[in-house]
């Protein structure tokens, strides 16, 4: 069965300037073709003298350059009133954080997250359907600004989508969303284990 691209979280930003573009000329369709029209109108009425056939390519280039100026400052407008925040990728993961063998995702940099933040992890089915399946918090901030988070709790009925991310599953990695969220089963705890364990200590005889 064929995989379905998956967005990298709400409000993605991978919609390109064409896009935007293409949707505004949809958007206004009838003022271009009404513009269109009154050119043709034009060509029609002044096509007879020949003297004048330059004064009609005149009023249709007119006309196409105040198209091309209408669409590109409405395709501006929608740019502009696109959400600024996106949730950032995961971009690997790590099985062990060495200290109490949590599992470890790196994520994008975000302005969303800062030092110990809590989050909560849904993965992304088939159909398209986010299922709650973890949560962590921010563990640090990388240099280079990538998110370190430690994930703490997980869905016990989702176990085998955890060992995929221990794994590093790079379908599975590309499936999650990390919100800066704390949902009320991750407070209560039900339907969740927590992943804590001390680390090993090793003991002299």
């Amino acid at each position: 069965m064929s995989k379905k691209p998956l967005r990298h979280g709400i409000n993605s930003p991978d919609r390109s300037i064409l896009a935007e573009f293409a949707a505004s000329a949809s958007q206004l369709q009838g003022l271009i073709l009404g513009l269109v029209g009154v050119a043709l109108g034009v060509i029609a009425w002044l096509s007879a003298p020949a003297a004048q056939v330059r004064v009609a390519w005149l009023w249709i280039t007119i006309i196409a350059f105040l198209i091309v100026i209408w669409l590109l400052i409405d395709t501006c407008r929608r740019l502009h009133q696109r959400p600024v925040h996106y949730l950032p990728r995961v971009l690997k993961s790590i099985p062990n954080n060495g200290l109490n063998n949590n599992p470890i995702l790196i994520l994008e940099s975000s302005e969303l997250f800062g030092y110990g933040s809590l989050v909560t992890i849904f993965f992304v089915n088939d159909q398209d359907i986010e299922l709650q399946v973890g949560s962590g918090h921010v563990s640090t901030i990388q240099t280079d600004r990538k998110i370190q988070v430690e994930i703490t709790q997980w869905a016990t009925a989702h176990q085998s989508v955890l060992q995929r991310v221990v794994d590093a599953s790079v379908d599975t990695l590309g499936r999650l969303l990390i919100k800066p969220t704390v949902t009320s089963g991750t407070i209560s705890g039900s339907g969740f284990e927590s992943l804590d364990s001390p680390p090993e200590v090793e003991t002299q005889d």
